[in-house]
């Protein structure tokens, strides 16, 4: 029931939808060299709504020079006759919910269980060349659970784009974390020392060195010619 060769389920039922909107273009109801790009199709922001939700009316009716709702009326019309749709829904301005007949996730399913690992592999990065750089804390300063969400979202990204074939290196700072913290703790322990021995070498010329000649002068350690400074 599902299309085998297309990577994912919502990527099959977009394949349709792209199909019936060729279709209306062939009956002049969409320009026939219309741009289907923005087309998706995606989860609906309410699970209560259907399975999957697609855009199509609301982004071809200017185009097609008719209403958002009129164009979901008779792109519904035509999806309802899928093999892979159990219902159709046009929903506020022009929106197109769908329900999927339980075949087709069981379909799925069992793709994902033949193919084992090699489900969800692709070609589309080979040749590509990526860097995924992530969890770049301040060296200064605590972590807390955004460098958690990057550590996550940075390695799950990485790992998708080495399924794609693509060359892909991770990048980290957790692994120079204590280099750098030392790095910064030593700087400042310089800067305390500086200032130290700027306010000593302060003293130093303003008094201490005179009281010191003056007092050895006085008991004869030093020749008459000694001056201060």
């Amino acid at each position: 029931m599902t299309n085998p060769s297309s990577p994912h389920l919502f990527a099959d039922v977009l394949l349709r939808v792209h199909a019936v909107c060729r279709v209306l273009g062939g009956e002049g109801t969409l320009p026939a060299d219309i741009d289907l790009a923005r087309v998706v199709v995606e989860p609906p922001k309410d699970a209560a709504h259907g399975d999957m939700a697609t855009n199509a009316a609301m982004v071809l009716a200017k185009e097609a020079g008719v209403k958002p709702r009129d164009l979901a009326d008779k792109i519904a019309d035509k999806l309802r006759i899928d093999p892979l749709i159990e219902k159709v829904d046009i929903a506020g301005p022009g929106f197109i919910n769908l329900k999927l007949k339980n075949a087709a996730w069981f379909d799925a399913l069992r793709a994902v269980l033949a193919q084992g690992d090699g489900y969800g592999r692709s070609h589309i990065g080979a040749g590509e060349k990526v860097n995924v750089e992530y969890v770049s804390e301040n060296p200064t300063g605590p972590m807390h659970v955004g460098h958690c969400r990057g550590a996550v979202f940075g390695d799950a990204l990485a790992s998708l784009l080495s399924r794609s074939r693509a060359t892909t290196s991770r990048r980290s700072t957790t692994s120079t974390m204590r280099a750098r913290r030392s790095m910064c703790w030593r700087a400042r322990r310089s800067c305390v020392i500086a200032k130290h021995l700027a306010k000593t070498l302060e003293t130093f010329r303003k008094g201490f060195t005179p009281a010191i000649i003056s007092s050895l002068w006085e008991k004869c350690l030093l020749p008459s010619t000694a001056t201060s400074c």
